[in-house]
């Protein structure tokens, strides 16, 4: 999974934007939109913004980073069938995406409309998820290696699950009176941060052993990784206990550690194998 810069930061930018519009197709999916949730309707909306805003950002990089494709048709035609996977359902979600909005529009209303909401947002967060996977499978196949990683999958949609709830719990915090659920926020993404960067440590390892990552000196990039993913929330859950600082700010702050992390995990020294 390892990547030179540039890769590195396409990849994390892309799993932070499908991680995002998975929980955005999970919120939409199991809170219908009565009166009661219409609070809600903001922060989904600037969720899938936010989430759009970085796939685009994501794209952009892969495309001045390799060249191509540029053209619609040229995503078909992909170097393998898993990038064609990934790159098809990566289209769908945004399709999915924006079809989500349309239907978060308060002037729509109706009993379909919420038969409507369940349906494409459940669809949306399967097909991010797909999307996640795809990429990761993409990243280490075809041969070498010429089995699957143990590790490559969970490791890539562990850190986009973390990264897209991270953003979600900042912007809810952000737009709503969370009150006591900050720390319960902060608490479940030092949870997910924690479990993220053991597989991630995981996979590196074995990455190492079976020759698809270079050893970096003294593992200064998994050790980053690990004090961003898992201390910086830890260190943000102690302080906004102990009444120092708001819970939004740290938030915020966690969620850029989570993104920070991810791509330090993801960073390979130069000459680190990386596929596009």
């Amino acid at each position: 999974m390892q990547r030179p810069p540039p890769g590195a930061m396409s990849a994390v930018l892309s799993a932070a934007g499908f991680g995002l519009l998975l929980w955005l197709g999970v919120s939409v999916a199991l809170l219908p939109p009565g009166s009661g949730m219409a609070a809600l309707r903001a922060p989904q909306m600037w969720a899938l913004i936010l989430a759009l805003a970085l796939l685009a950002a994501a794209a952009a990089l892969a495309l001045a980073r390799t060249g191509g494709p540029r053209t619609p048709g040229a995503l078909f035609r992909a170097p393998t069938a898993w990038h064609r996977r990934r790159n098809i359902l990566a289209a769908i979600a945004v399709v999915l995406a924006l079809a989500t909005g349309v239907l978060l529009t308060p002037e729509l209303g109706g009993a379909w409309r919420a038969l409507a909401l369940g349906f494409t947002g459940m669809s949306l967060a399967a097909a991010s998820l797909g999307a996640v996977a795809a990429d990761a499978v993409a990243d280490v196949l075809p041969p070498p290696p010429a089995v699957l990683p143990p590790l490559a999958v969970p490791a890539r949609l562990l850190s986009a699950v973390l990264t897209g709830l991270a953003l979600m719990f900042a912007l809810l915090s952000g737009m709503l009176a969370v009150g006591q659920g900050g720390l319960r926020m902060l608490t479940i993404v030092l949870l997910l941060g924690a479990l993220a960067a053991t597989v991630q440590w995981l996979d590196r390892r074995q990455a190492r052993r079976d020759g698809r990552a270079v050893v970096e000196p003294a593992g200064r990039f998994g050790l980053l990784a690990l004090l961003l993913l898992a201390g910086c929330p830890a260190l943000a859950l102690g302080l906004a206990g102990a009444g120092v600082g708001g819970a939004t700010t740290w938030l915020w702050l966690v969620a850029g550690a989570a993104l920070a992390g991810t791509l330090a995990g993801w960073t390979g020294p130069p000459g680190s194998p990386a596929r596009s």
